[in-house]
């Protein structure tokens, strides 16, 4: 006889909750006391008995529920574990028959679980699981997870029933919680002004809104069998599978795309994506709003600004016309050796306004340009020094006007591959800003350099009425023109429309290079830079 064979149905190995220690110790007893077997397999037996009970009750003693076992309809039924404190009576209450575990069933639910269980005795399944209630004893209801199989003990596979009730009261709680959670997110989620999405990194999608189905026209059963790219085409397919990828990586990401509907329309809508992780696992949520009605307007403003710029443009041009002989005719006419010097001062006015009208229509064309994204270079090779004295030159009779000393520190041989027209404005508005913010008598610093990185740097300095801190960020803004009392009380004649260092700022950057200014505050000056690589790429 091979007792390891026969013994194999003990639990020895197995952390079930229901071990047949009492059943089968009870048969391997009678066994023993008929001297069936050797010395040697009694021994054996012994110890496999041994084991098996002291498995049995470590397991029991540190089981939060109750253990079971029995035959069909548990007519000799033993249960151990947390009997009292979960149903408020005794095991022996159930062993002794006094009370039957049927009889704590909730009402509600005994046909139910009967039902269960004739299918679980009449059919092969040897292993089944199920939720109900149960009335304690002290009146209270609580939700048990019943969990069941069949074993047969010995060769003539008598049936034999074992499993586990554990006590779920608290997860029932915390589920209905959740479904409560589930149905309050969902009814703000179907409240939101766009559509709503959640979807793992494959693109399949995890929930969505009412508003998502209403918006693409698929039903939900046929949005969960898609992807989030489904609902795009071509270029804008590619775009957003791009920004996807940048929330799994980055954490989020915005993205302007044509979401596509199962009809064929195309809705331009704005998304946003978040990486949420949940459970370990990372998911992007995120909205998508319609912007429809924010392109038509984008499209108008377009529009109006197109004609604003073609009529800047005409009207510039055909003021510049008249100005011709307004600045030349003065320059030929102060050659003359005969003039007065009051003549003289006469002529320099016109002059003066003169290049100020023309000052400001250059700078109204350029700024059309750059708002429309069309003004371009034409760089060549040439030495700077001799563009800086043309402007310094050109500006003299402004300096002289205001009795401005002016120093030059200019590196020598030094040549940069620019648009000399283009860099002319900047240094002639740099100047300019200069002259205008300095008071009479004053001292303006001009000055060139190379940088250890291989940088040229121009810088001008002066000792003028400087930049508060609070007026920085309008320096360089689109009319961004400081004004104000402090201003005026200096006297000086600060014409313009402010958009000369806007404009210089868009030609610095689009040589490569970089524009800014440093200031200590009011009545300490202003010294301005700008940096274009000695070398272009």
């Amino acid at each position: 006889m091979n007792i390891s064979k026969e013994l194999d149905f003990l639990p020895d190995d197995s952390l079930l909750l229901t071990a047949l220690i009492k059943k089968t110790y009870d048969v391997a007893k009678n066994l023993i006391d008929e001297n069936l077997f050797t010395k040697a397999e009694i021994k054996y037996l012994e110890q496999k008995l041994k084991d098996s009970e002291k498995k049995y009750r470590i397991f029991i003693e540190n089981f939060n529920g109750i253990a079971f076992q029995g035959y069909q309809d548990f007519p000799d039924a033993f249960f151990e574990g947390n009997v009292e404190e979960m149903t408020g009576y005794t095991e022996e209450d159930f062993t002794s028959g006094r009370i039957k575990w049927n009889e704590i069933i909730y009402p509600d639910d005994l046909e139910r679980i009967n039902n269960a269980v004739k299918k679980f005795y009449s059919t092969p399944i040897n292993c089944d699981s199920r939720e109900y209630r149960i009335i304690h004893k002290n009146g209270k209801v609580r939700w048990v997870m019943e969990n069941i199989h069949k074993l047969y003990v010995n060769k003539k596979k008598e049936e034999i029933v074992q499993g586990n009730i554990i006590d779920i009261t608290e997860r029932k709680k915390a589920d209905e919680k959740f479904r409560k959670t589930k149905v309050f997110s969902d009814s703000v989620l179907d409240s939101l002004p766009g559509i709503f999405y959640l979807f793992d990194e494959k693109g399949k999608f995890m929930r969505w809104n009412k508003n998502f189905e209403e918006v693409s026209g698929y039903s939900g059963e046929e949005i969960s069998k898609m992807s989030i790219l489904d609902f795009f085409k071509g270029e804008d397919k590619k775009y957003i599978a791009e920004r996807i990828q940048e929330v799994f990586v980055k954490g989020k990401s915005t993205a302007e795309a044509n979401f596509i509907s199962k009809s064929g329309r195309k809705t331009p809508h704005y998304f946003t994506g978040l990486r949420i992780i949940i459970n370990n696992i990372p998911y992007l949520g995120g909205m998508g709003i319609d912007i429809s009605e924010r392109k038509k307007a984008e499209k108008k403003l377009q529009e109006s600004e197109k004609r604003y710029r073609d009529f800047i443009s005409v009207a510039s041009h055909e003021f510049k016309t008249p100005l011709i002989p307004i600045i030349g005719i003065p320059h030929l006419i102060l050659k003359d050796t005969n003039l007065t010097e009051q003549q003289k001062d006469f002529i320099n006015e016109i002059l003066i306004s003169g290049k100020k009208l023309n000052e400001l229509m250059d700078n109204l064309l350029d700024t059309t340009k750059i708002d429309a994204k069309s003004i371009e270079l034409t760089k060549r090779e040439m030495a700077i020094n001799p563009l800086i004295n043309s402007c310094i030159s050109d500006l003299a009779f402004l300096m002289k006007h205001n009795n401005h000393t002016v120093i030059k520190r200019l590196k020598e041989n030094v040549k940069l591959n620019i648009d000399d027209k283009k860099i002319s404005r900047v240094l002639t508005n740099l100047i300019l800003n200069a002259i205008k913010y300095t008071p009479r008598n004053g001292k303006i610093e001009i000055s060139t350099q190379i940088d250890v990185a291989d940088n040229f740097i121009f810088s001008i300095k002066d000792n003028g009425i400087g930049i508060d801190k609070k007026d920085a960020d309008l320096v360089f803004q689109k009319f961004g023109k400081i004004r104000g009392a402090k201003i005026s009380q200096y006297a000086l004649d600060t014409y313009g429309t402010g958009l000369g260092l806007y404009i210089s700022k868009e030609i610095i950057k689009l040589h490569g290079g970089e524009i800014w200014f440093e200031s200590e505050g009011r009545n300490k000056g202003t010294t301005f830079y700008f940096e274009l690589p000695l070398k272009d790429d």
